[in-house]
């Protein structure tokens, strides 16, 4: 589990720069469930919890920081 996740690091370092934790996190976690959802070794209960988590932290945003491109 150790590995390097791929996920683009620009975007991410951008987000997190302007001071955005909760995009650059949605970000994060949203590659994670598709690398989830792509290994059907994993069992489907963690990718729902992940889910859940993603859909927690997005309605927890303020209505301007929503994006469709996360969701």
């Amino acid at each position: 589990m150790s590995g390097r996740i791929d996920a683009d690091d620009t975007v991410i370092e951008v987000a997190a720069g302007e001071g955005d934790v909760r995009s650059a996190a949605l970000l994060l976690m949203s590659e994670a469930l598709t690398r989830l959802d792509s290994d059907h070794n994993i069992p489907a209960v963690i990718g729902a919890h992940l889910q859940s988590a993603i859909d927690a932290l997005w309605t927890s945003a303020s209505r301007d920081q929503h994006s469709i491109h996360l969701h």
